[in-house]
């Protein structure tokens, strides 16, 4: 619902996929206080779908894993 919640630009299914991917991930608090979707709801898809690769951090150490999920939520969000 976050996702729905805080984007006030139509998203396609890929975009809402990969976004709702990652609001499981960090939470409706960051996802919707976030660069991500601010740029989301300037018109900047692609800006956005960028963004979720700012966020492989966790305690202020570089995860691989969370890179890689990253990774695969950006060119989720990417596809038509």
């Amino acid at each position: 619902t976050a996702v729905k919640q805080c984007t006030r630009v139509p998203i396609n299914d890929n975009e809402a996929a990969a976004f709702t991917s990652f609001v499981f991930n960090v939470g409706p608090t960051a996802f919707c206080g976030s660069t991500l979707v601010q740029k989301l709801n300037g018109g900047d898809h692609k800006g956005a779908c960028d963004e979720l690769m700012r966020w492989t951090y966790a305690k202020g150490k570089f995860l691989r894993g969370l890179a890689k999920r990253r990774a695969e939520e950006k060119v989720l969000c990417l596809t038509p």
